[in-house]
């Protein structure tokens, strides 16, 4: 599978994602000549390639947003060691990676749409969901990386970055609350 290493990082992953993050490392190596291995390292490449195919029109966005939607959502998933996908075929818009160690949910196709179009994708579902006790927390968690330029707020990169703190915060003060 050209763009990915030999052993399969994508194999837990549903069909339907496998096959979209597949794409999405065929696309990027095909134009760029990068290979995606599903590290967060590759982020700043998948933001590269975005940025250029967003230029290109519609009907090639219709075909790479889902699929760098699916690679970063496996690239969340690999790298946190946990993620639930419900993902509706061809319903991309109701698609959700579920880290529950942290209850956090968001679209990883919201935020690549965001991504391709540098602004908010409304009624996509890319912002992190998380329940109303634990919002403060979240937010604080994602203050601590201070303020982020609007354009560069809309990458992978940043938003790997903060969904990360995000979700190590809410892990650690879940643990912290269920210690006798």
């Amino acid at each position: 599978m050209a763009g990915l290493p030999e052993s399969d990082p994508l194999s837990e992953a549903p069909e339907t994602v496998r096959d979209l993050a597949i794409s999405a490392a065929r696309f990027v190596e095909k134009a760029v000549g990068a290979p995606l291995d599903c590290s967060q390292d590759t982020l700043p490449i998948l933001d590269h390639y975005l940025a250029e195919a967003s230029d290109v029109g519609d009907d090639v966005l219709a075909l790479v947003v889902p699929a760098c939607g699916a690679y970063f959502g496996e690239v969340v998933r690999r790298h946190l060691g946990e993620g639930v996908w419900q993902c509706p075929e061809e319903d991309y818009k109701s698609w959700r990676l579920e880290l529950p160690s942290a209850s956090i949910s968001f679209n990883p196709i919201g935020v690549a749409m965001e991504v391709a179009a540098a602004e908010d994708a409304d009624g996509w579902g890319a912002a992190f969901s998380v329940p109303p006790p634990d919002r403060a927390a979240a937010r604080d968690a994602a203050d601590v990386l201070g303020e982020v330029a609007e354009e560069v707020y809309y990458t992978f990169a940043v938003r790997f970055d903060v969904l990360v703190q995000v979700h190590s915060t809410l892990r650690r003060a879940r643990a912290n609350v269920s210690e006798p």
